[in-house]
């Protein structure tokens, strides 16, 4: 094997390392891959543009294009993106992980599956959605 194959290898390695447990939390969290690709990928832009600039100034578009291997026009989409965003927004991805958690218990919950982890087809109840924090009951006028 010559040095460049080993250096990729050994880097694919890492990064499978890094990546496995982060990855693990995140499903287990009801994170798709999409929420997760979108987040990465701002991370790579926006580290392109602030720590790789030249003279201590930030990178332009072109040059994280470059950097990252996306597209310009994606780049200054994830650059307005991040200007754009606010802290509340974050319920959005609330609502992800609350329907995902109830399709979990769904389909892993003892009540909900035979011992071949087949659905029992019994209906979700609101004991289950408790149970994964699915549903908050909140007084009538707080809704």
């Amino acid at each position: 094997m010559n040095t460049a194959t080993e250096d990729h290898s050994l880097l694919r390695s890492v990064i499978n390392k890094l990546l496995r447990p982060i990855i693990g939390i995140l499903m287990r969290s009801g994170v798709p891959f999409g929420s997760f690709s979108s987040v990465a990928r701002n991370i790579y832009v926006d580290i392109a543009h602030k720590e790789f600039g030249l003279q201590g100034r930030n990178t332009n578009a072109s040059r994280v294009a470059m950097l990252t291997g996306l597209t310009r026009a994606k780049v200054k989409q994830e650059l307005d993106y991040a200007e754009a965003v606010d802290e509340s927004d974050i319920h959005n991805l609330d609502k992800v992980r609350h329907a995902s958690r109830m399709l979990l218990g769904w389909h892993t919950d003892a009540r909900f599956i035979d011992q071949n982890e087949r659905s029992l087809g019994r209906v979700v109840t609101v004991s289950l959605a408790r149970r994964f924090d699915v549903i908050r009951l909140r007084p009538l006028y707080a809704q």
